[in-house]
């Protein structure tokens, strides 16, 4: 049996140590892509300003999708499982856990893998995206990483 190893995972360079607040998806199965724009939690407006973001969020493209699901937050297979998840390394009010991770040996690609027959988990790696209410799984193909495609810039209203 698999032990399911989480990994903080940093598509790019400065990043705010904030929780994730909401995530939007579109699928573009013709290029079996699937596009997250990614928000981070803005604190400042419950009265803690040093925790604004400095940007809205950003936008991560997963090439070569085998499989996604979104779960709410305690359906998610690794909230049920009880699996250790890379924490903030910042202490931020209503933090807790790293949003983008990076699971090893996974039960959840063993899963699909069975289910699926037609391929297998050694041959897939397996992404999250985890925000305060909703939990993104993805399967891409072995070494197709997903690309950082940019920020998410605040409006004029923000």
């Amino acid at each position: 049996m698999r032990k399911d190893q989480a990994v903080r995972w940093v598509p790019t360079d400065d990043l705010p140590e904030l929780p994730l607040a909401a995530l939007d998806l579109s699928y573009d199965a013709s290029q079996n892509l699937l596009t997250a724009h990614v928000y981070f939690r803005d604190l400042s407006a419950a009265g803690l300003p040093q925790f604004e973001p400095h940007i809205r969020g950003l936008t991560i493209a997963f090439n070569n999708v085998e499989a996604f699901k979104a779960y709410e937050e305690y359906a998610d297979p690794i909230y049920a499982a009880g699996d250790d998840v890379p924490l903030l390394t910042e202490s931020v009010p209503y933090g807790g856990t790293w949003g983008l991770i990076q699971m090893h040996r996974s039960s959840w690609l063993e899963r699909l893998s069975i289910r699926n027959g037609s391929w297998s988990a050694e041959t897939a790696s397996h992404w999250v995206v985890k925000t305060g209410d909703m939990v993104l799984h993805v399967a891409t193909r072995l070494g197709t990483a997903p690309d950082f495609q940019g920020w998410l810039e605040k409006s004029e209203q923000e």
